[in-house]
């Protein structure tokens, strides 16, 4: 009798092990949602998700292709004691940035870097429109220029001449005050335009050239003769005062309208190398 209720109160092994595999399996889903829903695991897949130079991040350098928004003091981090360190990002248009475009004179240390943002711009596609001075938020304690960065495009008045790989060329110059420069003195505004061929420009895009020269005061701010350019797009045949790289020529004239002074230069028929 004694036996017979033991025999009643142990479970069938099978029963057991097929409940046990049972709940394992409710226990790894649970696990699994719970993971899937944490705030911490879906914030690691967006940082994963986002390029560290699109979002930004804190740096002891500046890469040669991105521009820095800010500066803060960290200890022990950039070099013995207390030392400044940047914020990074790619340039885009109407960043407000540390540094102009293109790469101006600076002791801020830069990095060579083989990574390009995705829009496949760096700081030489920009101009810009506007420099402010501020304190301490580009250079630590003290006051410092920053810039509105712009794509150029035609129509636009920037501080700074268009890129040659932007395709657009510069029709005037006029002066301003307070826009351009901070100190407090007249700096050139360039009005941007897209070329057409046979017309007269200050500044021609790097995929153009020139067939003659006058001299002009639209394009300066100092009331003196500057380079007005007669322009044609590089194409094999077409005549041009110089050659430019990758080019040759098939003829070469003496001509009086290459040059400002009006001396004898030569005009070139151009060909591809």
């Amino acid at each position: 009798m004694i036996v017979k209720m033991l025999d009643d109160e142990v479970d069938d092994p099978a029963d057991s092990l097929k409940q046990t595999t049972n709940m394992k399996s409710i226990i790894a889903l649970a696990l699994a949602a719970l993971a899937a829903s944490s705030p911490v695991a879906q914030n690691q897949e967006e940082t994963r998700a986002v390029d560290p130079l699109i979002a930004g991040y804190w740096s002891c350098s500046i890469p040669t292709n991105a521009v820095y928004t800010k500066v803060q003091s960290v200890f022990n981090v950039c070099g013995s004691g207390a030392k400044p360190q940047y914020w990074v990002v790619y340039p885009s248009d109407n960043l407000i940035s540390c540094r102009p475009p293109p790469q101006g004179s600076s002791n801020i240390p830069l990095l060579s870097s083989p990574r390009r943002p995705k829009t496949g711009l760096t700081p030489s596609d920009f101009v810009f429109t506007q420099v402010r001075l501020v304190f301490n938020t580009c250079n630590l304690g003290n006051n410092a220029n920053i810039y509105t960065l712009r794509a150029p495009v035609a129509g636009l008045e920037s501080c700074s001449q268009p890129p040659p790989q932007s395709g657009l060329a510069v029709l005037s110059v006029r002066p301003v005050w307070g826009q351009c420069n901070t100190l407090n003195t007249g700096a050139p505004l360039y009005k941007l335009v897209t070329p057409v061929a046979n017309n007269e420009y200050c500044f021609y895009p790097g995929d153009w050239t020139y067939n003659s020269v006058r001299t002009t005061r639209s394009c300066n701010i100092i009331n003196t003769d500057a380079p007005l350019y007669k322009v044609v797009k590089l194409a094999t045949g077409v005549t041009s005062c110089a050659v430019p790289p990758g080019w040759t020529f098939s003829k070469a004239v003496s001509v009086r309208t290459c040059s400002i002074q009006g001396t004898q230069t030569s005009l070139y028929t151009l060909k591809k190398l």
